[in-house]
């Protein structure tokens, strides 16, 4: 499965907000923007999480159990970046003023099968803003 994290934003945007429209305004992306990260999303974890309706957008059952997901690894996300950042001024090799550091988190997780006690997970530095799970 191939999650990226604006992905993740617009699923959490959503529910904070209520609707797409909201979303998009916090997020300063277009509705439509919004909707296709969401579709994406849902292709990816292979069910709906979002219902549209008349007056808004409801999250559905999984949508509701993945957000605080989404959360969870949006704030690892950034743990990591604060790591990288304390780690590059360490070295005294800061990146170029006004730039935030090179690379993104790549997550990938896998389920194990059931009876089993554990899974897997393993994050790496990568040039884009992709997360597997």
């Amino acid at each position: 499965m191939h999650v990226e994290m604006r992905m993740l934003r617009a699923l959490v945007m959503v529910e904070a907000h209520g609707s797409i429209g909201g979303a998009a305004q916090a997020l300063a992306f277009s509705p439509a923007a919004v909707s296709a990260h969401l579709r994406a999303l849902e292709k990816a974890c292979g069910t709906p999480l979002v219902e549209r309706t008349g007056s808004g957008t409801r999250l559905t059952s999984a949508g509701r159990r993945a957000v605080p997901i989404a959360r969870l690894i949006l704030v690892a996300a950034q743990e990591l970046q604060r790591l990288e950042t304390s780690a590059q001024s360490v070295r005294g090799t800061p990146g170029p003023p006004g730039r935030r550091p090179a690379g993104d988190v790549r997550a990938t997780a896998r389920h194990d099968t059931p009876g089993s006690t554990g899974s897997a997970a393993s994050t790496r530095n990568r040039g884009t803003s992709q997360e597997q799970c």
